[in-house]
């Protein structure tokens, strides 16, 4: 079940089915002012189903809003998808987009964003902190806790990170 992408799908069309609460981020039928229909997908984005096809929530929402489709993506500040309240939403690139992100990986063993533990180095200082800068890896240091790793990369990505909202 996926999104349908940017379409020339007008606030008109739109309007004609549902309305958009900017203050709860609610989408209701326009006939009878009943919960529009949606669904929550694994990544926590939600779906509105219209006659068309199903959209993007957030994308909906801006659409409704601000009477335009959003040039790039819509980034969530609190980095809650499901809070698509028009105050939590922005339009960013890609790049900025990725940088409000608030957990680690679910392939991150350790559990801390921005930080790994590397076993096989035989230091004491094994917990490595690490960001990603215009494409690039930039190295932040090697620390004794996973904590630590994680408040220095915290740090470095409050300087680095336009985008960052933690």
């Amino acid at each position: 079940m996926r999104p349908k992408a940017k379409s020339d799908l007008s606030v008109a069309q739109v309007l004609s089915e549902v309305r958009y609460n900017p203050e709860t981020g609610e989408f209701t039928k326009t006939a009878d002012g009943s919960r529009a229909s949606q669904y929550k997908l694994k990544h926590g984005h939600i779906l509105v189903c219209l006659s068309y096809g199903r959209y993007s929530a957030h994308r909906l929402a801006w659409l409704i809003h601000y009477g335009e489709w959003p040039c790039g993506d819509i980034d969530h500040r609190n980095g809650d998808p499901t809070d698509n309240r028009i105050q939590n939403l922005r339009s960013v690139s890609h790049a900025v987009n990725l940088q409000n992100q608030r957990a680690p990986h679910r392939n991150n063993r350790g559990g801390f964003l921005g930080a790994y533990f590397d076993s096989t180095r035989a230091r004491p200082k094994k917990w490595k902190a690490q960001l990603s800068v215009s494409g690039r890896t930039k190295s932040i240091g090697w620390f004794l806790t996973g904590e630590e790793a994680h408040a220095a990369y915290v740090e470095a990505k409050r300087k680095l990170h336009e985008g960052c909202t933690l």
